[in-house]
């Protein structure tokens, strides 16, 4: 192949590599995110169109599906080890071959074939169906996929048609060599000349029961080169995999609540071990199981939905969920995605353990990634993290109250009211704050924390009101000033005060302002007080025609104090 050929396959394969990767990255948003969710439908978005943008170069894509690799075009575009969650193993369990996108695929078709490929991705205790079914059911135009004609069950581990021993009949059997060729060719007779109709059995189960000609078996090379790397994979395969199946599988069979309650305990056991050995795919597909479980006892006479929720609640507890503290210490920020997806696997119960591993150990996005899960979960259920908000040290507890701050109800701002008289003037500015950011016109339910004991406090009020002009923040901040509140003696306070009056008021401030410059005392003369620093500088932050012809008349007014705080401020 010359040079011009070889540059378009080169690109053609690294566009299929990111059609594939973006495939993957949509299913995994699926299982993470509920439906309707926003991240949810921008990867379901960001997928179809780079899928239409191969499709309308490229016009098709066509891939080979084997069990652990995708192969595109006789290369493998991806691979991964043959298990549940694995794209190539999905295909490849449910006895899909070959699979083909068109062009001319739309929006509707590809949200259809993840929307499937989402319901099939695992296998569930009672599967209602397999993909190709699914498929079929769809008759979605523009994708083509061929099955194969051999179905081992639900997992096909070997290829049997791969071995050549003997010759094989016209149906696909295989049938082993005989010296008796009579009954070899009676056989072919009898399907070549029957209706269709008969099968194998029909001829007799005589010819099966000849000996084995020893010849007839003997593997060539490249079989046995395949026999033993199959040997080679079933000694790797994770024997706990297996034992979670089967442990899963018997959740059927379970009737009686003592068992129900033994099955449990030993899973509980087995997911601790799960989270020691950082096994979280493990962990959340152990963790969805028991929640099927649950929503099949939903008869309140029946005890196993109380058991079921017994068990959420002890892997929920501290005990459990403190062997997660060194993996999240030391996990890469890149590989959180599968301990959140766990995590959103646990009830809201979870939460104060979840608050709990907050440590200084940890790294800023593991703080995010633990937040969001304590938010999501809140969301469900608020009632946990309402009630660690009496007992929780501050730091944490400023935590709690900014995650209550991002919810939505009407319960939470009941919640946060009261947070705002807490004795913690680091509670108090968060829950101030909070309430802010939910509906500024809270201002009227936190104003009175401008006369609060702690600075920040103060400046937060002070902040806010300064951020625009309003009329009504303008009243607030008169009638403070003009009630002389316990902490207008603080002459720095009381200055910023009538700044935060100048930034949100108007020329309707005016006459106030202009009766504190023309009402003064003798000791005025010789030093400024608060209050007319403060007047001048709310002119000078109104800055109408009128504020600025009032400050000028104070710079040149006969008092010294006046006169000098007036050029002050014209200067600032």
């Amino acid at each position: 192949m010359d040079q011009t050929t070889a540059v378009p396959f080169r690109g053609e394969r690294q566009a299929a590599v990111v059609v594939i990767g973006n495939l993957i990255r949509a299913i995994k948003s699926y299982a993470l995110y509920p439906e309707g969710h926003e991240k949810r439908r921008d990867a379901l978005e960001r997928c179809y169109q780079d899928l239409s943008d191969f499709l309308q170069t490229y016009h098709q894509m066509r891939l080979d599906i084997g069990k652990d690799c995708l192969v595109f075009n006789g290369e493998t575009i991806h691979s991964a080890p043959p298990e549940q969650g694995n794209l190539p193993f999905v295909f490849f369990r449910d006895g899909i071959q070959t699979l083909e996108f068109q062009d001319g695929i739309d929006f509707v078709e590809v949200e259809t074939f993840l929307d499937l490929l989402n319901d099939h991705w695992i296998l569930t205790d009672e599967p209602e169906g397999d993909l190709v079914t699914a498929l079929w059911d769809a008759r979605l135009p523009h994708i083509r996929y061929v099955v194969s004609d051999l179905f081992w069950g639900k997992d096909p581990e070997l290829e049997l048609h791969a071995f050549s021993i003997g010759k094989k009949a016209a149906n696909g059997t295989v049938l082993s060599e005989s010296r008796d060729s009579d009954q070899v060719e009676a056989l072919r007779d009898a399907e070549d000349s029957g209706d269709g109709k008969r099968s194998v059995e029909d001829f007799g189960t005589q010819v099966w029961l000849k000996p084995i000609d020893p010849d007839a078996v003997e593997l060539t090379p490249e079989e046995s080169r395949r026999l033993f790397e199959w040997t080679i994979q079933e000694e790797k395969k994770d024997p706990l995999t297996d034992f979670l199946n089967v442990l899963l599988d018997s959740l059927l069979e379970i009737r009686d609540t003592q068992e129900v309650e033994v099955f449990l305990d030993t899973l509980k056991t087995l997911f601790q071990n799960l989270i020691l050995q950082r096994n979280w795919e493990k962990a959340a597909l152990l963790l969805k199981e028991v929640e099927e479980m649950g929503h099949r006892h939903t008869d309140p006479a029946d005890d196993s939905s109380t058991t079921v929720a017994a068990f959420f609640k002890d892997v929920s507890d501290w005990p459990v969920l403190s062997l997660m503290e060194k993996a999240l210490i030391e996990t890469p920020s890149g590989e959180l995605a599968p301990i959140q997806k766990m995590l959103l696997r646990l009830p809201p119960e979870a939460i104060p353990a979840l608050c709990r591993l907050f440590t200084p150990n940890l790294d800023l996005k593991t703080r995010d990634m633990l937040t969001a899960v304590i938010e999501i979960l809140a969301s469900r259920d608020v009632g946990p993290l309402a009630s660690m908000l009496k007992n929780t040290e501050e730091p944490r507890l400023c935590r709690l109250v900014s995650i209550l701050g991002r919810l939505k109800g009407a319960t939470i701002n009941g919640i946060l009211e009261g947070l705002i008289h807490h004795p913690s003037a680091m509670v108090r500015r968060e829950a101030a704050a909070a309430l802010l950011r939910r509906n500024p016109e809270n201002i009227h339910k936190v104003f009175f924390l401008i006369d609060d004991d702690d600075e920040r406090v103060r400046r937060l009020i002070l902040g806010f009101v300064s951020r625009f002009r309003n009329p009504v923040l303008e009243d607030m901040l008169l009638e403070h000033l003009q009630s002389h509140g316990s902490r207008l003696e603080d002459k720095d306070h009381l200055v910023s005060c009538f700044k935060a009056l100048g930034f949100c008021g108007s020329s309707r401030s005016l006459p106030f302002l202009e009766k504190i410059l023309n009402t003064q005392t003798w000791r005025d003369l010789f030093r400024t007080s608060g209050r007319i620093q403060g007047a001048l500088l709310a002119l000078k932050a109104i800055g109408t025609p009128q504020a600025k012809e009032l400050l000028e008349k104070a710079a040149r007014s006969l008092h010294p104090g006046i006169r000098r705080a007036a050029k002050e401020a014209l200067k600032e």
